[in-house]
């Protein structure tokens, strides 16, 4: 058996490179994760879980939220909401006093980061704060956390895996409309939902591709599943369902 958590790329390569006899493999290969952001979600909460997702390991987790979609009668009161909850956040050590972000991986990481903010702010987003490297940290790989809004689907911010502190932020109106939006990835690792109206909360489950999905900003936990679907990977990470990854039935058909 095979496991790896990385890259689809590399679980490409490490398929095709291991063809010369059957084998099981266990792949979480990344994620696109879509953020439903509903017109009656609570807008201090969302803001804080959002600064908060994208701050943690500055960004750097395979189920991060990439694409925050939000209804438009609440996305000038949230965009508000997020930048004033960014503003808090510093750069520094993990032992720092308060709310800190670290550095990225390495510079090529960060390089990426301000790749895909130059891209979104030539095609249309408007930078509100962040995206820069201070001259304090120049010689590292850090840069203060980005809010993008009126992005769109058509960035690399959204066709790619963010993987980093940008916060993209885009409007919507329809409900079935932004389901179709979220699905439209060949990734399906996490998808997230805030609101309250019971049917709204049922449809999104139902309708969304993903392997899991969290409703206002519930976490995960040990005894969870982690597993993705379509290009996010194969077969299970944590919990019972991961060690049944590890196991092969045997069949025992006995007369005493």
């Amino acid at each position: 058996m095979i496991t790896l958590i990385g890259s689809r790329e590399t679980g490409l390569q490490i398929m095709r490179e291991s063809l010369t006899s059957v084998k099981k493999f266990s792949f979480e290969l990344g994620g696109n994760a879509p953020v439903i952001v509903d017109e009656d979600a609570d807008i201090k909460q969302t803001s804080a879980a959002i600064v908060a997702k994208k701050v943690g390991f500055a960004g750097q987790t395979c189920v991060n939220y990439n694409r925050i979609y939000v209804h438009e009668k609440i996305y000038p009161a949230l965009c508000k909401a997020v930048e004033e909850e960014l503003s808090k956040v510093v750069l520094g050590k993990w032992k720092d006093p308060g709310y800190v972000m670290g550095p990225l991986i390495d510079c090529d990481a960060r390089d990426y980061m301000l790749d895909l903010i130059a891209d979104a702010v030539n095609s249309g987003a408007r930078l509100v704060m962040g995206g820069e490297v201070p001259k304090k940290f120049s010689k590292g790989s850090s840069m203060t956390p980005a809010l993008l809004v009126d992005v769109n689907d058509t960035m690399r911010v959204s066709t790619e895996e963010i993987f980093g502190p940008i916060i993209p932020l885009q409007s919507f109106s329809d409900f079935d409309e932004v389901l179709k939006k979220a699905n439209n990835t060949i990734y399906g690792l996490s998808s997230y939902y805030y609101g309250h109206d019971a049917r709204r909360i049922a449809k999104a489950f139902e309708e969304l591709r993903a392997g899991e999905i969290f409703i206002n900003g519930c976490p995960g936990i040990e005894q969870a599943p982690h597993a993705g679907v379509k290009q996010s990977g194969i077969g299970c990470d944590k919990s019972k369902w991961s060690l049944e990854e590890y196991l092969d039935f045997k069949y025992l058909a006995m007369i005493p």
